[in-house]
């Protein structure tokens, strides 16, 4: 591309892809499904100053089963992820850096077919964010029992 401060010229580059699982039973009292995303990316911009490269590694996770076991309990247990690694280089020198890490947990259970009231749903959760580079360090974890937050603990520092 041609501006006013002379030619640019940007290159991208993009890889994604999948894999997944899916299993269930006769009567389906077991279903379940794991799978991975990822998504490679690369940009270049060439042009007024040094050349600079912006690369990312993305990384996502499921993990699913929900089951049907004695008594008509229903249970559903999950994890998630969410990773990333991000660079950024000057002229092949890197300047800045990133990683996110970020994971949740949860599992439920309840009784099926009874009314609501008879149901004795109950369920936890955890997740953490984590997010550190050059720009400094976040680190979040929640927990979760039957609704309510059981933990939530921050700690931060910034770039030193």
């Amino acid at each position: 591309m041609n501006t006013l401060h002379g030619r640019v010229v940007t290159t991208v580059g993009r890889t994604l892809a999948h894999t997944s699982v899916h299993r269930w039973t006769d009567g389906e009292d077991l279903d379940a499904l794991k799978g991975e995303w990822t998504d490679d990316e690369t940009v270049t911009t060439d042009g007024r100053g040094p050349a600079t490269t912006v690369r990312a590694h993305r990384t996502y996770t499921m993990d699913g089963t929900t089951t049907l076991g004695a008594g008509d309990r229903l249970r559903t247990v999950l994890a998630l992820g969410d990773r990333a690694a991000t660079s950024t280089e000057r002229s092949g020198e890197r300047v800045s850096w990133s990683r996110l890490d970020g994971a949740y947990e949860g599992d439920a259970t309840y009784t099926t077919n009874v009314p609501r009231e008879d149901r004795h749903a109950v369920g936890t959760s955890s997740e953490r964010y984590r997010l550190y580079g050059t720009g400094g360090c976040y680190d979040r974890s929640l927990k979760t029992a039957q609704g309510t937050v059981t933990e939530d603990r921050l700690r931060w520092s910034p770039a030193g």
